[in-house]
């Protein structure tokens, strides 16, 4: 198991010279430890939480490039929340790379504000699934999602040999009660899923026709568990939690 944590320290303790010359050292760091993780063949887990602005295309690039020489991995979470300089075609790159790990069979990848990414990379969820077809586990984070990408998504989980999904897609602002549709019927069609999370808090134009459609979701026996956490139209959160037995 491996599991590397770097983040940028608060900036009120830094001068700009300083700050800036330990962004280099961080990114430098970054790619010796992947240079020597090259040389582990049998590691099976790895969490990378790389959660901060100074993160760039050349890092995820050279993180996608690891990847494919990383067959045995059996369990893979990226976190790169707030990264908002990496673009469409190093998130294009990673899913490759993801989609050649052969025994994958958990994944958790968090792009939330990733403010370059375009429609494009939220389609490209989709395509993890499709290319991962012995994935067990699925745990996606955006921030940024429309109603025609969820279909893809949902169309993707029914074809899927998933177990568990997590999903988060926080104040995603494009998301109407079509995504709540498309959502439902993928998991009332689904032939595995026991475990759903789903998180659609401040999506706006969601109303509470669709979360009801979702809150129906808790009369399907074969879930072992159901978790919505949302806030619907009226701008009053609401969390529905459903265990099944």
């Amino acid at each position: 198991f491996f599991f590397l944590m770097i983040r940028r320290p608060p900036r009120s303790t830094q001068s700009r010279s300083s700050a800036a010359s330990d962004v280099y050292k961080r990114q430098d760091f970054f790619e010796t430890v992947l240079n020597s993780l090259k040389g582990l063949p049998l590691l099976r887990k790895i969490y990378i939480d790389c959660s901060s602005s100074w993160l760039k295309n050349r890092q995820v690039n050279k993180f996608s490039e690891f990847l494919k020489s990383s067959k045995n991995l059996n369990d893979l979470a990226i976190d790169l929340n707030d990264c908002d300089k990496i673009t469409d075609e190093s998130v294009k790159r990673l899913i490759r790379s993801i989609g050649s790990i052969q025994n994958l069979k958990n994944l958790k990848l968090a792009l939330q504000s990733c403010n370059l990414l375009s429609n494009y990379s939220t389609k490209a969820i989709s395509d993890i699934i499709k290319l991962n077809p012995q994935l067990e586990s699925l745990g996606i984070g955006l921030g940024r999602i429309d109603d025609k990408s969820i279909e893809l998504v949902a169309v993707a989980i029914i074809n899927s040999r998933l177990v568990s999904i997590d999903l988060h897609f926080l104040e995603c602002k494009r998301l109407t009660d079509g995504a709540c549709q498309a959502l439902s019927t993928a998991i009332f069609a689904s032939k595995t899923l026991k475990k759903v999370t789903l998180n659609l808090e401040k999506c706006r134009k969601i109303t509470n026709s669709g979360l009801q459609r979702l809150n129906e979701l808790q009369s399907l026996k074969k879930l072992s568990e159901f978790v919505l956490t949302s806030a619907p139209f009226e701008e009053k959160s609401d969390d529905f939690n459903f265990d099944s037995d």
